[in-house]
């Protein structure tokens, strides 16, 4: 695989993240839309947390494969504070 594939991956999970936080957003109560944009801001540090720690071990350069790694775990944490609230909103 070519590696600015790694980069568009990256981007194409970063988008879907975006994607499933609106949603949810939109979908949620109203007193629980707020835990929707939470779930993005915790998958946004997630993602750049994983960019500055990858720089830092690889000589601060970033790999193009890490760009894919910090888009698929961000998009993962997005999922995880998604579902959180969710189950959050369905006990209330």
């Amino acid at each position: 695989m070519a590696p600015e594939s790694w980069v568009a991956l990256g981007m194409v999970f970063t988008g879907l993240g975006i994607v499933v936080g609106g949603s949810a957003g939109v979908v949620l109560p109203a007193g629980h839309r707020l835990g929707a944009l939470l779930a993005l801001i915790a998958g946004f540090g997630v993602g750049v947390s994983v960019l500055a720690f990858g720089t830092v071990v690889k000589g601060y350069e970033p790999s193009l494969f890490l760009f894919f790694v910090a888009g698929l775990l961000g998009f993962f944490a997005v999922c995880v504070g998604v579902w959180l609230v969710v189950r959050s909103s369905r006990r209330t």
